[in-house]
């Protein structure tokens, strides 16, 4: 499996959650919205998430200690 970085990851789920938005707007006529949804949209990388947000109750420490052995 290639190894992507952060960045090629953060342009291919923009691209996939603009596609779906667009799709789904544009089935409920609703075109004009588009643009102004994706501009509250911003991509958070796992590990971004954890050293910036409250996970409390959301994960167990176990399940992301490999994520944090880092920090």
């Amino acid at each position: 499996m290639e190894s992507r970085t952060s960045s090629e990851i953060q342009k291919f789920v923009s691209s996939q959650i603009e596609g779906t938005m667009k799709d789904w707007l544009g089935r409920i006529g609703r075109q004009r919205e588009i643009k102004d949804r994706l501009g509250v949209i911003e991509y958070m990388g796992f590990e971004q998430y954890l050293r910036q947000e409250n996970w409390d109750g959301e994960f167990d420490r176990e399940e992301v200690q490999s994520w944090l052995e880092d920090y």
